[in-house]
């Protein structure tokens, strides 16, 4: 089969092209999502010279536009960038690629390759997109589609779901807005659900203004996701007063059966606990007694939508929120 869907293509200006994965700037937080990265990341090969703003050439010819994000139909990949030889050897349960001729397939997924290993650049400093401006967000919203529009979800197993999935990059507003990391925490879902869209994104903002003058900073986020038995489990990591007062904030799920609504996920909260880290950790034995049983009086269930999804990335959208996950392994 032939894919004949656009591309996104990352274009960057000298002085955004430097190659690094700088680790994430919350340090207080254990793993960063950018160390995950650069695990996967170190798997594609890039050897494309930096041109001018907003610019690369494709097929031989150089291309430019003011936004910085190209989508054009791929006709024998970009230059520059070479696949990642296992992507490319296997659908990995993503549905891409697997109906059609052999070369139709495999240069799809020689596509989905380049995407992903693009995206994965494109996530790696911005800190779960607390640290995305406008121009990154762009990039990375024009790859997550791109994925988004060669992923069939009826080809793509539920099982592939199960694990613990860490948070790379999140944005509001369809991934143009702030990132909101603490709404990767299905309690949020549910205030999003009982409170309305409208009233819920006004809570969410200035939750996320009082950022600065609590000194408050959010760190690894993750879902741990156990298909057979129907459970999510979300850890968000946060500190306050500058890292003074920190711990990970843990909430505990139940999944709808996932064949009724696929790839539709329905979640709803069960309790949520916190575990003390820094100055707070001679306190664990206290928080330990504590677990709020939010189902209580948030029981509704929220959906969240997945747009894409495969062995080691997901892709996921709530009432206009945007989350690129990676796998831990």
């Amino acid at each position: 089969m032939h894919y004949g869907h656009q591309v996104a293509i990352i274009t960057e200006s000298p002085e955004r092209s430097k190659r690094s994965l700088p680790a994430s700037r919350s340090g207080w937080a254990g793993r960063s999502a950018a160390g995950g990265i650069r695990a996967m990341a170190g798997m594609l090969t890039v050897t494309a010279r930096a041109l001018p703003a907003h610019s690369r050439t494709v097929q031989g010819r150089r291309v430019q536009g003011p936004s910085g994000c190209f989508r054009r139909r791929r006709r024998g990949g970009v230059r520059g960038v070479a696949p990642l030889a296992s992507q490319a050897e296997g659908a990995g349960g993503s549905g891409w690629g697997e109906n059609g001729d052999d070369d139709g397939a495999s240069e799809a997924l020689e596509e989905r390759a380049m995407l992903k290993g693009e995206l994965l650049r494109a996530c790696a400093p911005t800190d779960r997109g607390q640290r995305a401006g406008s121009y990154r967000r762009g990039l990375v919203c024009s790859l997550v589609e791109g994925l988004e529009e060669g992923w069939d979800a009826e080809r793509t197993a539920p099982e592939t779901l199960g694990g613990t999935w860490e948070l790379l990059f999140a944005a509001t507003q369809g991934g143009q807005g702030d990132a909101h990391v603490f709404r990767s925490s299905p309690v949020f879902g549910s205030v999003g659900v009982v409170l309305g869209e409208e009233a819920s994104g006004q809570l969410f903002d200035a939750t996320w203004a009082m950022r600065t003058p609590l000194g408050a900073d959010f760190g690894e986020v993750t879902q741990t996701i156990d298909v057979s038995a129907g459970e999510l489990t979300s850890r968000v990591a946060m500190s306050v007063g500058g890292g003074i007062f920190a711990g990970t904030v843990v909430t505990v799920a139940g999944l709808g059966e996932l064949g009724d609504t696929w790839p539709v996920l329905r979640v709803a909260s069960r309790t949520t606990e916190v575990e003390p880290t820094g100055m707070l950790a001679p306190l664990a034995p206290v928080f330990d007694q504590v677990s709020v049983p939010v189902g209580s009086f948030l029981t509704a269930p929220a959906d969240v939508t997945l747009t894409y999804l495969d062995d080691d990335l997901r892709v996921a959208r709530q009432a206009g929120a945007l989350f690129v996950y990676t796998k831990s392994f």
